[in-house]
């Protein structure tokens, strides 16, 4: 790994719910610590509570109990609006269903990030056009999300959660809506992600397919995290 440091660290965390007469434990007092450069996978069937994790470490939700770690920084004791702006800055996110803005077009969807980030807009057109020259997307800039394909939406979701260099992505079921070869097209994009933006990766999926070229595979069972072979 490029640092020695961990970018992300969970202390114990615990996440509960209200459910009727009584609380609903999704996470039971998980610790684990990811490097820079990682590109590492959490196993779960649904409703296991991977997307729950995600949210954690995205600073989204807050844990019950515990701290998260963010390059040394405990993002649990910032405020809302805090977290907002380091979320924006640190972290990038791919969700199943793409969630790009229909009414912006591609090229837009992918500047509205930098933009957001205070990046010049010379400097974010150059980032774009890259991205999607890489993407081999650059032919379909001026198109809106909906004239894509599934597999095109997800590679400009992947972009988008890159453009602005964060120290970390998170991917939740970032192929659970894609065909086979859709599939395998994205599942490549995402294995060099870290190799080549030194970012850190953590994915959550139900499939052993995104797990395949991890170089930490995780599973999330009955709230607990562990190494998968164990």
């Amino acid at each position: 790994m490029a640092d020695s440091a961990p970018v992300v660290e969970l202390h114990e965390v615990f996440k509960t719910y209200p459910d009727a007469q009584r609380e609903r434990s999704v996470l039971c007092g998980v610790s684990a610590a990811f490097e820079r450069g990682e590109y590492a996978a959490i196993l779960g069937r649904s409703g296991s509570g991977k997307s729950t994790l995600l949210n954690l470490l995205g600073g989204i939700d807050l844990p019950t109990k515990g701290a998260i770690c963010f390059q040394g920084r405990n993002v649990s004791k910032l405020n809302e609006q805090r977290r907002t702006l380091f979320r924006r800055k640190h972290i990038g996110f791919v969700f199943q269903f793409f969630n790009l803005i229909p009414t912006l077009t591609v090229f837009e969807n992918l500047m509205l990030c930098l933009d957001l980030n205070g990046i010049d807009r010379k400097t974010g057109r150059a980032r774009v056009e890259e991205l999607l020259d890489q993407l081999e997307l650059l032919d379909r800039a001026d198109s809106f999300p909906d004239r894509l394909s599934g597999g095109e939406q997800q590679r400009v979701a992947v972009a988008r959660a890159i453009a602005h260099r964060p120290s970390l992505v998170l991917a939740d079921e970032p192929t659970g809506n894609l065909d086979r070869e859709t599939e395998r097209v994205v599942l490549s994009l995402l294995r060099d992600m870290p190799q080549y933006e030194n970012t850190t990766l953590i994915a959550a999926t139900h499939s052993p397919e995104v797990a395949t070229h991890a170089d930490r595979v995780l599973q999330l069972r009955e709230g607990v995290l562990a190494d998968a072979g164990q």
